[in-house]
């Protein structure tokens, strides 16, 4: 089951799409934007490609200066609207007011 939900979130990554549109957007070339970015071209080109990041603190440092969250970066969209954030964070609440009433001795 877990190993269907990592796979999940494997196929919604969408760097490869959102750096395109970027590079395309500003139109730097990915040589540019390592240097800007001091993210390794062979890292970028990587990602360009559709694979999904190693190292988050590049990641994040991309996302930076795309001037968007590591979310829109890799998810090409906030995963706070996404149905598996969504089931996760109920299952959670659930847990935590289960717990919360089992602590209570009535």
């Amino acid at each position: 089951m877990k190993e269907e939900k990592i796979t999940d979130i494997a196929n919604e990554i969408k760097i490869r799409e959102v750096i395109k549109a970027k590079v395309y957007e500003l139109r730097i070339p990915l040589k540019e934007l390592s240097r800007r970015t001091r993210i390794p071209y062979s890292t970028l080109f990587s990602w360009s490609e559709g694979r999904p990041p190693k190292d988050l603190v590049k990641a994040k440092r991309l996302a930076e200066y795309f001037q968007m969250s590591l979310d829109e970066l890799l998810f090409g969209k906030s995963t706070r609207n996404s149905e598996y954030f969504k089931a996760c964070i109920s299952r959670e609440m659930k847990k935590q007011v289960e717990s919360f009433i089992n602590s209570l001795d009535i």
